[in-house]
């Protein structure tokens, strides 16, 4: 099974915003946030309301900047990254335990959802120069 998920890879002061997850089969793992495509949704359509329901803010989606596979044992991931600003600010954690700035150029060691692992890598290489 084939699944199309987007990542809001929503970028402040150089930070990346990840959050806890607290509900579902990968609860207590940090992630990009987003989530599932609705049918007959297009990508940016799904980031901003994805970012809405998690965490009632408005972002501002500027491009895609990668994609992710990542074969799962149960399924097959397609993730689309997305570059984001935030418009409004005020978080309400309706998925997520907790939330934080992620920075690429001073990683910490986290338990990451295993796509997002690549992620983190590919932030990591972009951080480098």
């Amino acid at each position: 099974m084939n699944i199309n998920v987007v990542a809001a890879l929503i970028k402040y002061n150089h930070k990346y915003l990840i959050g806890l997850r607290s509900t579902g089969k990968f609860t207590n793992l940090w992630e990009f946030p987003g989530g599932k495509v609705e049918q007959n949704e297009d990508h940016i359509a799904a980031v901003r309301r994805e970012i809405k329901e998690e965490f009632n803010v408005e972002i501002d989606v500027l491009g895609m900047l990668k994609k992710i596979e990542h074969q799962y044992p149960d399924f097959y991931l397609e993730m689309y990254c997305y570059d984001c600003r935030l418009l409004t600010n005020d978080f309400i954690l309706n998925d997520h335990s907790e939330i934080m700035w992620f920075d690429p150029k001073n990683p910490i060691e986290l338990n990451w959802l295993p796509a997002d692992v690549a992620v983190v890598e590919y932030l990591i290489s972009l951080n480098q120069h």
